[in-house]
């Protein structure tokens, strides 16, 4: 049976009708993992630790404590060797957490307490009503948990062994240390036999001292999210693991067949470009590129030489749009010391545009014998120091091709690419026969 107690009932009750309610087994489940365990018979009053009656020794004795949580409040429990009011004495149950400059380990800036009265008339030593709450020493003004703090829900519950579980629940809005994505930090619990009284005008506890029966060393951090952390009160069934069914292979783009790409495009990806992909908002692929030299000219047009020293590497782009044809935009950026060359093929393996120029100088004049600008204008592209990018390739829907990239001369590593759809600037079949070679 479990017994409820709030500040509110034990007014109108008093301490003696607490005592007096029947105390019986209860359904606590104590989870695996908890916050603290500390070793049973430790309580250090001058009674001692002796098996026999129930005493304040034994009543205060911290066995365990451990935090739940749910989505709007927070439980702090604690197990004692005997369920109180066991003892003539009345008892604070106190969790120390959250340690900081001003309030250091083990006190902390968060302070569960609950004090129960004693099965004394009067409740004992301790001569005013249950009281059971949270202060924020390090957010909320002052630092007394009778003056501050909120105030909670408690319980008490008696185990089969004779043990007794104190759970204290406060609302997790009272306080930012107990918000979504925190954690309650380094607890440490302990109980001390409680005096004091409840005499007008004075507030509650303004009398109050008492002197410690046991604490425990500081135990295991507890993280909170918005979800409940309340352990089950029964085991779960095992859990069934299906097997995972291998991944259907990516459909081609909706209402175009598979881009199909020539011989330098065989074993590269392929990225679809759809009208979502914009200049803000473009699709980025990180594709890696070997050191290399050479003149930059494309696998197309390369001779044997050059294509032993050169490195390259391969990416296939299809376009697939609502519009019957638009501006398909590639952009390859790389470090400012390197001088890449970009080219955009047929799936036939001729060349449809490229931007090829000297990326370490690119405003520079035409340099002989090659008598065009280093800037790489001229084929559809423009060169950039650090960067290459083919400008609104006049491209029909479901088309497709395959970007390569030279290093010219180049240290190597990851070269982004990025591609985005917009208005035409470059039509190939437009262009004059003449058009300038790449360096």
């Amino acid at each position: 049976m479990k017994r409820i107690f709030s500040a509110l009932i034990v007014a109108v009750l008093g301490a003696q009708m607490l005592a007096a309610l029947p105390i019986a087994h209860a359904a606590t489940t104590i989870p695996e993992t908890v916050q603290i365990t500390d070793p049973a018979n430790d309580a250090n009053t001058t009674s001692g630790d002796t098996v026999g009656p129930a005493n304040v020794s034994n009543v205060g004795d911290i066995l365990k404590v451990w935090f739940t949580s749910d989505a709007t409040t927070v439980t702090a429990n604690m197990q004692v060797a005997v369920a109180p009011p066991a003892t003539a004495d009345g008892i604070a149950f106190t969790v120390y957490t959250n340690p900081s400059d001003s309030f250091p380990s083990p006190q902390g800036c968060l302070r569960f307490v609950t004090i129960i009265p004693g099965s004394a008339p009067g409740g004992g030593t301790w001569q005013a009503k249950t009281l059971v709450k949270l202060v924020d020493r390090c957010n909320d003004k002052g630092t007394s948990f009778f003056a501050n703090g909120v105030e909670g829900t408690g319980t008490v519950d008696t185990l089969e062994d004779g043990s007794g579980v104190v759970s204290m629940t406060f609302p997790r809005s009272y306080s930012p240390l107990l918000a979504d994505g925190g954690s309650i930090l380094q607890p440490a619990g302990r109980t001390d036999a409680y005096a004091g009284e409840d005499s007008a005008p004075s507030p509650v506890g303004s009398n109050a001292s008492g002197f410690r029966l046991d604490d425990t060393k500081v135990g295991t951090d507890y993280a909170l999210t918005s979800g409940s952390q309340t352990p089950p009160t029964a085991p779960k069934p095992p859990v069934k693991h299906k097997k995972h069914k291998k991944k259907p292979p990516v459909p081609a783009p909706a209402g175009c067949p598979a881009y199909q790409p020539g011989d330098a495009g065989k074993d590269a990806k392929t990225t679809v470009v759809t009208d979502a992909a914009t200049k803000d908002a473009p699709i980025s692929v990180q594709l890696p590129l070997a050191q290399g030299a050479g003149t930059g000219t494309g696998i197309s047009q390369v001779d044997a030489v050059t294509l032993a020293t050169e490195s390259h590497a391969f990416q296939n782009v299809q376009v697939d749009s609502n519009s019957s044809s638009v501006g398909l935009y590639v952009r390859a950026e790389f470090d400012t010391q390197s001088d890449d060359d970009l080219h955009l093929l047929n799936s036939d393996g001729t060349e449809a545009a490229h931007a090829a120029g000297f990326n370490v100088a690119p405003e520079s004049l035409p340099v002989a014998p090659f008598g065009q600008p280093l800037d790489g204008t001229g084929s559809g592209g423009h060169s950039e120091s650090g960067a290459e990018q083919i400008d609104g390739i006049k491209t029909a829907d479901c088309q497709g091709y395959t970007a390569e990239l030279d290093g010219a001369t180049t240290r190597g590593g990851t070269i982004t690419l990025k591609f985005w759809l917009g208005a035409v600037a470059y039509d190939p079949s437009a262009a004059s026969a003449g058009a300038a070679k790449p360096i």
